[in-house]
């Protein structure tokens, strides 16, 4: 019984079950009408024609795909599609043989349904994704542990397709169609797996994933999707996302094209996951898994010249062509040991494989060659772009030309052209692509494609730039210790080098200079657009001698007190000048303190001779002197000082008589006779001071301090001991409050204390002036008691 129960079982496991045979795939979503929320929802599976059985191929093209929708947030089922078989399509090999010898044959399986969702389900801003996963994938895999029990899932992520009521636009970036190829060990390697974007806007980056595994294994190979998260495929040691396949470099890809390279090191057969990341406005929206592999064989290095695609007989790397027109491109040669498949794009054209092709619409077209019979390497062409209409364009090597010299016109197009060039609307009868021409003019390029009536046009103007026009340049004539300018007339859009004596001077990139040396002057004027050029004539400068002129010079003034200086200068005629003002004297005290330029010019012709003299002014020294007249006693010693309003400064006393240091400021004199003295205060820059002092020799006075007037007989009137010596002395007496209480001049001073027969009192002032005509002046206080 048990055994008729497992063979019921074996009778409804389908031909597909274990699915090694499948090694990718990917699934799309395309929207079809926003409005109604209808999507196209796709999948593509790749078959290894090689390992699938007949009846396993006509079972997978009747099955549905079991497609899931889940919420990423949560993993809840949102939606189940089958998604029905649609077409297929073989990958084409570039290589025939090789893919014939290596048993490559690969099939894309495409299903796909229209579907309506609800577009109020999927509001969940953490998005949405939908899966599809197979049992199993090929035993000689050499990247993945075990990988006939790994699996695989293909997987695509979905952003919200409702937001604030409003239906959104999204649709999935669908990959190519990829070419059937193989990897070579060591040689450099690239392969094409991008995706195109329905959304315009968006922006796509690529990168290379470990591929998911499945639930499913061999003995549970249901095709059931659950929730993710899906376990990732284990890799073999020595790979990894960054070394999916193994190499110098490992595989790689370019995040902006999706192109793949490497260089691989190690022969097997390689598993591999494209992840396609799609960006609105920076922020990631959504993605898509693309599963592939590729084989690496050891390869003969035995390789054909690459093939020249030609047009009209012509080598070509673009071509244009006109509405209706035929293009056939062709390799040059009618094939015999060679196969050719040709490309669009970079993607492999089906039955495209005849040493001439005929393009259809514009695009990339290249054409890979390679032996007829057996298994080597191949090359592929150099790309030839072919572009609808004539595509024609006219360079001019200048716009602008100088008298005597020429530009060059250069027709710029594809093959299989036929030119004429027009000047002025009048043919040249010239059908060259290159034109050399003198003259300034409407030049016109007229094409067509040959055997077409696809014509074009372009025009340019040539303008004859005249040479620049030096004018204003003359003969000049300098005066001594001056220059003279010279100068040419400057419109702009002009630089200048002058040359003086045929050497060129420098930093001069100006349209005039001042000349200040006899010699010859010239300058090169360059237009700075159009670069032509004119020199001038030499301009000869000569300079006129001067005069000898005598200008007294200046000794230094101290203070602005100094007496006026009157100016003086030989041969006369000439104007004295300070600070660009005539003069005739020099004032200090209206110039002020410093140093000051004084120019005599004198006319000679129409040049000045100049002589100029630099006078300074000096603050002055100002002195001062304890006391101009002293009187003393023979022999007394008595100090004088002298004061500066400036340090260090230099005294002198005249004469030295008396004195104990005649070189100081506040000298000890110990008079024995009458005598005068000068000091003389020399400052550090040179400006001098001086004071007089006069001595004179008397004899002692003494003056009492007090007496009383009250008739006791004793110290009744106040009276000087020794005035008798002063013949015209003068005395003056005050009160507290500034009154005069008594005059008295002589030597016959006897005072009562009285004043109007009145005695008085208290503390009383007094000046003494033994000599009258001196300065000499001695003060005290007398105190009257009654």
């Amino acid at each position: 019984m048990r055994l008729i129960k497992v063979l019921i079982l074996l009778a409804f496991l389908p031909y597909y079950g274990f699915s090694s045979h499948i090694f990718g795939g990917y699934l799309s979503m395309v929207q079809v009408d926003k409005s109604l929320g209808k999507f196209r929802i796709g999948g593509s599976i790749y078959l290894d024609m090689n390992i699938t059985d007949p009846n396993e191929l006509i079972n997978l093209q009747r099955i549905s795909l079991n497609v899931k929708i889940f919420r990423k947030r949560d993993g809840a089922l949102m939606n189940s599609i089958l998604l029905p078989f649609n077409s297929f399509s073989d990958l084409i090999y570039d290589n025939p043989v090789c893919a014939i010898n290596r048993n490559l044959s690969s099939r894309e399986l495409r299903y796909s349904k229209e579907i309506v969702l609800n577009m109020t389900d999927y509001t969940d801003a953490n998005g949405y994704y939908m899966a599809w996963t197979r049992c199993c994938r090929s035993p000689d895999l050499s990247n993945i542990q075990n990988p006939v029990n790994a699996g695989l899932t293909l997987y695509l992520e979905f952003p919200v397709l409702q937001e604030n009521g409003k239906n959104v636009d999204y649709s999935s970036p669908e990959f190519h169609a990829p070419n059937g190829d193989y990897i070579c060990i060591n040689k450099d390697f690239s392969f094409n797996l991008s995706a195109k974007g329905v959304n315009s806007g968006d922006n796509y980056k690529y990168k290379i994933v470990t591929p998911y595994g499945s639930t499913n294994t061999q003995v549970n190979s249901s095709d059931v999707v659950r929730a993710g998260p899906y376990p990732m495929i284990r890799w073999n040691g020595g790979y990894s996302e960054s070394a999916a396949i193994s190499g110098n470099p490992s595989l790689t890809i370019d995040e902006a094209t999706g192109i793949l390279k490497v260089k691989a090191s190690t022969i097997g057969l390689f598993a591999f996951t494209v992840q396609c990341e799609q960006f609105r406005n920076g922020v990631r929206i959504g993605l898509v898994r693309h599963d592939f592999q590729l084989p690496v064989f050891d390869c003969s290095n035995n390789r054909p010249s690459p093939a020249e695609i030609s047009y009209n007989n012509n080598v070509v790397t673009e071509v244009n062509f006109c509405p209706g027109e035929t293009v056939v491109l062709t390799t040059g040669t009618t094939g015999g040991n060679w196969n050719f498949q040709w490309k669009k794009n970079g993607e492999n054209i089906a039955g495209a494989t005849q040493p001439t092709f005929q393009i259809s619409g514009e695009g990339s077209y290249s054409v890979t060659k390679s032996f007829k019979t057996s298994c080597e390497g191949d090359t592929t062409s150099l790309p030839v772009e072919a572009k609808s209409g004539l595509d024609l364009k006219l360079k001019a090597s200048k716009a602008k030309i100088c008298d005597g010299e020429t530009a060059i016109l250069t027709a710029i197009a594809g093959s299989g052209v036929m030119y004429e060039w027009y000047k002025d609307n009048v043919s040249l009868g010239r059908n060259d692509p290159e034109l050399t021409i003198n003259k300034e003019g409407l030049y016109e390029l007229r094409g067509r494609t040959t055997g077409s009536a696809c014509n074009g046009n372009q025009q340019v103007r040539i303008d004859l730039i005249p040479s620049p026009i030096i004018s204003g340049l003359a003969p000049g004539y300098s005066c001594q210790g001056d220059s003279v300018s010279l100068s040419v007339d400057n419109n702009g859009n002009e630089s200048f080098e002058w040359s003086y004596n045929n050497t060129l001077i420098s930093n001069k990139d100006l349209n005039n200079i001042w000349a200040a040396k006899s010699g010859k002057y010239s300058v090169k004027v360059t237009d700075k657009s159009s670069k032509c050029i004119t020199i001038s004539p030499e301009s000869v400068v000569s300079e006129y001698p001067g005069l000898a002129i005598e200008f007294d010079s200046i000794p230094p003034i101290c203070g602005l007190d100094a007496n006026t200086i009157q100016l003086k200068a030989k041969p006369a005629g000439g104007v004295f000048y300070l600070a660009n003002a005539q003069i005739s004297d020099f004032v200090p005290k209206n110039s002020g303190i410093g140093r000051f330029k004084i120019e005599y010019a004198l006319p000679q012709g129409n040049c000045l001779t100049k002589k100029v003299r630099i006078v300074e002014v000096k603050k002055g020294l100002k002195l001062s002197i304890s006391s101009k007249s002293i009187m003393a006693n023979r022999g007394d010693v008595i100090p004088i000082v002298a004061t500066a309003d400036e340090s260090n400064v230099q005294f002198k006393w005249i004469p030295d008589k008396w004195l104990d240091n005649a070189q100081i400021a506040n000298p000890k004199i110990t008079p024995l006779g009458d005598i005068q003295y000068k000091v003389i205060a020399t400052s550090s820059d040179g400006c001098e001071a001086e004071e007089n002092v006069s001595v004179f020799i008397g004899e002692r006075l003494l003056i009492p301090n007090a007496f009383s007037p009250n008739n006791d007989q004793i110290n009744d009137t106040w009276e000087i001991t020794g005035l008798q010596a002063y013949p015209e002395a003068e005395m003056w007496i005050y009160d507290r409050w500034g009154n005069l209480v008594l005059y008295h001049k002589g030597s016959n001073l006897n005072w009562d204390g009285k004043r109007n027969g009145e005695v008085l009192t208290g503390s009383y002032v007094y000046q003494l002036k033994p000599y009258p005509k001196q300065d000499y002046i001695i003060n005290g206080r007398v105190q009257i008691f009654n």
